[in-house]
């Protein structure tokens, strides 16, 4: 009989695919043919993977994992046969991996807000500061006046909160400067400007 192998595990919140960093949850699997299995899963889309349990028995059939400090939107989990890699299931599911909220702060955030960055003008340091209501997959970018991104300074999940986040013009040419925040899930956008010098300008934003 061929080999196969099968692998899934069922969320907290399902059918949400909801995880946060440190809960538990079970993963299970079913072989036939397979004495011994690896368990890996990926936090971008499989480009690569991180072991979960190595080397343990097909029969078992479910194992006890804790989520680990990876928040991502995209994960995956898979299983293997120890001895052939060739004999692979992964999950057709993606599920999230949302960082832990720790406060009572985190949860009365209410709005999606983009401040302008402080000081303004700078040289060559400045403090971006924003909030986020709800856990999301957020991207902060820093482009110049004709669209050439030249800064990512954020781009992964987080928990509802206040963040700030610290840019430097270093070895950037003086001039306007804009950053947009973003979230992927409610497709909201803010754009604001900056300025790298001496020369102060006004502030201006837009909300897409």
């Amino acid at each position: 009989m061929k080999p196969e192998i099968k692998v899934w595990f069922v969320w907290k919140a399902f059918p949400l695919p909801e995880c946060y960093v440190g809960e538990m949850t079970k993963i299970h699997w079913s072989v036939k043919n397979i004495s011994r299995v690896n368990i890996e899963f990926t936090t971008d889309e499989g480009y690569s993977w991180q072991p979960i349990a190595s080397n343990i028995s097909g029969s078992s059939e479910d194992l006890n994992w804790q989520i680990p400090n990876t928040p991502s939107s995209q994960c995956y989990i898979a299983a293997y046969d120890s001895k052939n890699p060739l004999i692979r299931d992964v999950w057709d599911y993606n599920f999230w991996i949302y960082p832990t909220v720790t406060s009572v702060e985190d949860i009365l955030i209410h709005e999606f807000r983009l401040e302008q960055n402080f000081p303004n003008p700078f040289n060559p340091t400045t403090t971006i500061t924003y909030s986020i209501p709800e856990i999301s997959h957020v991207q902060l970018i820093v482009y110049d006046v004709l669209g050439t991104e030249v800064s990512t300074l954020v781009n992964e999940v987080k928990a509802t909160g206040n963040y700030e986040v610290k840019f430097s013009a270093d070895g950037l040419s003086s001039g306007i400067y804009f950053y947009k925040l973003q979230t992927q899930e409610a497709q909201r956008k803010v754009c604001r400007r900056l300025q790298s010098g001496n020369q102060k300008q006004s502030s201006k934003s837009l909300i897409i």
